[in-house]
């Protein structure tokens, strides 16, 4: 009982530590912890997939993206744009005003936000243009359905009942497991395209 007390309250020590430092340095803060949840979420990927080695340079890359992209870009988002778009579209519903704000974060924000991973990683990977289009084309949609299966019943949740500040790390906490999602769709191969059918004219035949 002793460990479990001391365990317990250093827990809730780390905890009122992190809030302070969300709420004192909150860009910084969300871009460690997406840089830090997207390395958990490719490690759990990779631990799944039973390879015989981890590829530590995959995992460098998503924890790149996630300090230097997904961080900045889920902060603004969530913090400023999304509130502020919310101001025009507020009604005397809470529920109702939840439901738009999911709608506009899922069919506004997302589509563009999983179009710039699939490009972002690709760069990064050193693929050229045309690998990054048929990557795109192969896998975009599968994700994006799967992106609307988790993120709109978290996201109703989030909105609903998380204030404003703490929503980036609400996202960036599901993040585990959807990075390793994520990691998993981005390690697919491009398959090639199949020869387009040749056209016989009459005159050939």
């Amino acid at each position: 009982r002793v460990h479990g007390g001391i365990n317990q309250s250093l827990c809730l020590s780390s905890s009122v530590t992190w809030m302070s430092l969300l709420s004192r340095f909150p860009l910084l803060s969300n871009c460690f912890l997406a840089s830090g949840l997207a390395t958990s979420g490719d490690l759990l990927c990779q631990l799944l997939e039973k390879q015989e080695r981890f590829d530590f340079k995959r995992t460098l890359r998503f924890s790149t993206l996630g300090m230097f992209s997904s961080g900045p870009l889920f902060y603004f988002w969530y913090s400023k744009a999304l509130p502020r778009i919310m101001q025009r579209y507020t009604s005397s519903s809470v529920v109702k005003t939840t439901a738009r704000k999911v709608l506009i974060d899922q069919f506004v924000f997302s589509p563009v936000a999983l179009a710039w991973f699939f490009t972002a990683m690709g760069t990064l990977e050193g693929k050229d243009t045309a690998t990054i289009k048929a990557k795109i084309k192969q896998d975009y949609v599968v994700t994006y359905m799967a992106d609307c299966g988790v993120w709109m019943p978290v996201q109703f949740l989030n909105f609903r009942y998380v204030p404003i500040s703490y929503q980036p790390a609400v996202v960036n906490g599901v993040c585990v497991g959807w990075n390793a999602f994520l990691s998993y769709m981005n390690s697919r191969s491009v398959l090639p395209t199949p020869p387009s059918p040749k056209h016989h004219t009459l005159a050939s035949m």
